[in-house]
């Protein structure tokens, strides 16, 4: 900072001697008295009363030189303010920074920020007067809308709801079905829903049921069964009836427990086998079917044996025929 000159006249604390010695002040350091009765001055160290100082006896110019010097010491850089002001005795520090008065500094604050931030690249978005972020300050695609009419067919947006005129998709923007107020984007061949995640099948879709990446709402789960009814079974209406026959005893029924067709009043038909022979219900004892193997121990009794005829009692070899004609009691 540069230093301002002052034009100034000096006068100096001036007094008679015999004023001085009665008064008897204390001059402050380098403060200068002149008896004005004897022409005589003395320099004050601050401590020593006026009449215990030496009268000064040395160069009046240098002392008048000295008494400039402090005079420049204390003249300030600004008009009005003393030196000693442009420097602080001890500097202090605003938010971290040192501060002296020698030069300016800059105040830094995470905490807040910095206007050449707001409403630029790099920054922070500001408000308006209602609270919203400027469309200026928003990216270009979501204040870039485009309205026209979405057809399911081929999955691209049209300006007239006959689907006439295609809208030519770009990434980065959003399309509105003004048909059915549902969000679009493009995703390169066609649009994408964004407000329904969920692709449904359409009706048509549902009953060819060749489309496997589409979600199925429960008409549409139900179209997909009637469709399919003339393939399958008919449908069993009561719990009266079983594979579509009515339960009964009549012909043409099904049979349930206590059906007479079932109990043992029926009589067999049919030819007899195994050890049977001939036709029932009269089948007879095959031929040589009852022999030894087939007889249990000691089930055959004398009561069970009919009377044969001596002739015709056969030995076979090796054994022995015993005749016992009993024992007396």
């Amino acid at each position: 900072m540069a230093n301002k000159t002052l034009n100034v006249r000096i006068s100096l604390f001036g007094a008679t001697a015999a004023k001085w010695t009665e008064k008897n002040p204390v001059l402050l350091v380098d403060e200068i008295g002149r008896e004005r009765d004897t022409g005589k001055i003395k320099f004050g160290d601050g401590i020593t009363a006026w009449k215990d100082l030496a009268y000064f006896g040395g160069d009046m110019d240098a002392a008048i030189s000295a008494v400039q010097d402090k005079l420049t010491a204390l003249q300030g850089s600004k008009e009005g303010v003393v030196k000693a002001a442009d420097k602080l005795a001890t500097a202090r520090k605003i938010n971290g920074i040192t501060f002296d008065g020698t030069k300016d500094i800059t105040i830094t604050d995470d905490t807040k920020i910095a206007l050449t931030k707001m409403g630029a690249a790099g920054g922070v978005a500001t408000l308006d007067d209602t609270g919203h972020v400027p469309a200026s300050q928003l990216p270009s695609f979501v204040d870039d809308i485009i309205e026209g009419y979405f057809n399911s067919a081929d999955k691209l947006f049209y300006k007239e709801a006959a689907h006439t005129n295609k809208i030519t998709g770009e990434s980065g923007k959003i399309y509105t079905d003004l048909a059915t107020g549902t969000i679009y984007r493009f995703g390169g061949t066609t649009f994408v829903s964004i407000s329904n995640p969920l692709d449904i099948a359409s009706e048509s879709e549902a009953k060819a049921g060749t489309d496997d990446t589409k979600a199925m709402t429960p008409k549409k789960v139900k179209i997909v069964v009637d469709n399919m009814a003339g393939t399958l079974e008919p449908k069993i209406t009561s719990k009266g009836t079983a594979f579509n026959k009515d339960f009964g005893t009549a012909a043409g029924t099904v049979t349930e427990g206590n059906d007479p067709r079932l109990s043992d009043a029926r009589t067999p038909k049919g030819a007899a086998g195994g050890d049977l022979s001939g036709i029932y219900p009269n089948p007879t004892i095959g031929a040589g079917k009852v022999n030894t193997a087939k007889i249990a121990d000691n089930a055959v009794t004398d009561a069970k044996i009919a009377a044969m005829s001596v002739m015709k009692l056969q030995i076979n070899a090796g054994d022995t025929l015993i005749l016992d004609g009993g024992t007396i009691e």
